[in-house]
Order: structure tokens, then C-alpha cells, then sequence
């Protein structure tokens, strides 16, 4: 083992000091473990990147029309702006994280990715009590450089992406307030393009129009509240900008199959 171990030093000690460095760097923005009982992702289109690890079944991932259920040996990356689905036929543990990647992840082309688990699933495992920060902020981010460092070289774009930078602040602005009442003309105002211009590359870089995005985002922020907070549904109503609870439950009934009584009802059974 030490000879082996010496030839192999050997072989790297002709490269000199090194100070010509990539520097990369990634912001975690939320993580954890949770155990699924009910999963419902319809057509996601997030602004940040999503690491998923599914060590047991249960789930269902939806890209492109084709379902497949995840494998635990594979970590699936999807980058910002990636469209998926997710679904579930029995409860599951998952492991996830919500992370930003500055550049060259930049130019990651919009699709999902699978990398092998390998050894980031046991780093995965390192992650402690959430009262341990420091601890889990050196884990998580070795996890997200590993993972990252995985990606295969044809998977980025040798140019920016298409996606116009003032769609990509309109997208974040909506993000950042899922539940005001954003209209195209505000949002045309914001980023100082007309209707039909904002229009076009909206649709031309997310596949979808400016309502369908802002009604997606603010039906999963009611979706939050209704399991986050205590708070009523007359309030979620109010504060999201429906005309009247009735209004709300139509339209979160069509999002969700539910409305937003049994929603909740269904998930504190589940929870407790």
C-alpha cells in the first residue's frame, strides 16, 4: 500500500505550485430530509437549481411527457428553468436542496441531468441535526461541488443562455412575491419592454405565458400557506388577491384536484 501509495505521489509531484484556480461558488438556499406522504409537482420552472435523492420508492419524476421513477444508485440535478414533474404512489424518504451556482453553471442547458451517487450519497448521510450549522453548511456545499463537478462537459452551452436577462428579473421578481397581483403591464413597466415584446420572449424562453407562469407561482404559494401557517382560508384568499374564498377554492381546486379545506384536512391526517 505505501509503495503504491509513493508511486502515485510520485507521478503528481511534477506539477508545481498552483495558483492559475477556477473559483466557483454556490449559495444553498434550502435542504433536507423529509418523509413524503403526499407529492404533487406540477410543470416546475424554478429559477434555481434542484438536487434530488431518492434512497427508497415511492416517487414518480415526470420530464418531457416520459414518468420514471427514480433510481437511489442516481442524483437528479435539474438546472434553473428546468420543467419537470413529480408525483408519488407511496410514501418516501427524500433528500433535497435548492441552490444558486454562479458562473460557468450559468451555461448548464436546461435539462435534467443524472449523476452517479457514488460518494455523494455518503456525504448526504454526514449531514447532522440541524442545530449543527457549520457542520452541515461544509457537508452541504461539498455535496453541491461534487455534484456539479459531475455534470459532462457537452452539457454546457458554449454561449449564454437564450433566456433574456429581463425575463430572468420578471421570473425572480414573481418568485420573490408569489402572491401579489402582478400584471403584464407592471411587469412590462419593470423591465422596460412592450406588451407584445415581453410576450414573445417570455413564451420564447420559459414555453409558457406571463399569466400561466404568475397564476403557477401564486397557486403554490397558497399551497405553502395552507400547510406552513395557521393561517384561515377567508385570510389566504385575501392576502393572495382572490376576489372572495369562493374564488380561491375553484381555482386552487382545478390546480390540485382538492379544494383548499380538504387539502389541508388531508395533509394534518398525514402529518400527525
Amino acid at each position: 500500500m505505501y509503495k503504491n501509495t509513493k508511486r502515485k505521489l510520485q507521478k503528481k509531484a511534477i506539477y508545481y505550485w498552483q495558483q492559475d484556480m477556477d473559483k466557483f461558488i454556490v449559495f444553498p438556499l434550502s435542504w433536507g430530509f423529509f418523509n413524503v406522504e403526499e407529492w404533487s409537482l406540477v410543470q416546475q420552472f424554478r429559477p434555481y437549481w434542484t438536487l434530488y435523492w431518492h434512497p427508497f420508492p415511492g416517487a414518480i419524476l415526470s420530464v418531457n411527457g416520459t414518468d420514471f421513477e427514480p433510481d437511489p444508485e442516481t442524483i437528479y440535478l435539474f438546472p434553473p428553468y428546468t420543467k419537470y414533474s413529480g408525483k408519488y404512489y407511496q410514501s418516501f424518504i427524500q433528500f433535497a436542496v435548492h441552490f444558486l451556482a454562479e458562473s460557468p453553471f450559468d451555461r448548464v442547458v436546461n435539462k435534467m441531468l443524472k449523476i452517479p451517487a457514488e460518494n455523494i450519497s455518503k456525504s448526504i448521510m454526514k449531514l447532522d441535526h440541524p442545530k449543527n450549522k457549520l457542520h452541515n453548511s461544509i457537508i452541504l456545499e461539498q455535496i453541491i461541488l461534487s455534484t456539479l463537478s459531475k455534470i459532462p462537459t457537452e452539457a454546457f452551452e458554449s454561449v449564454q443562455k437564450v433566456i433574456d436577462s429581463r425575463i430572468c428579473d420578471a421570473l425572480n421578481f414573481i418568485d420573490r412575491n408569489p402572491g401579489m397581483n402582478h400584471t403584464i403591464k407592471s411587469l412590462c413597466k419593470m423591465t422596460n419592454m412592450s406588451e407584445n415584446n415581453f410576450h414573445r420572449h417570455f413564451v420564447a424562453g420559459t414555453g409558457i405565458t406571463p399569466k400561466q407562469y404568475i397564476i403557477k407561482r401564486k397557486m403554490e404559494y397558497t399551497r405553502m400557506l395552507l400547510v406552513k401557517t395557521e393561517k384561515s382560508i377567508d385570510e389566504i384568499a385575501l392576502e393572495t388577491g382572490f376576489v372572495d374564498r369562493y374564488h380561491f377554492s375553484k381555482m386552487f381546486k382545478k390546480y390540485f384536484s382538492y379544494p383548499p379545506a380538504s387539502f389541508r384536512k388531508r395533509v394534518s391526517s398525514h402529518s400527525n
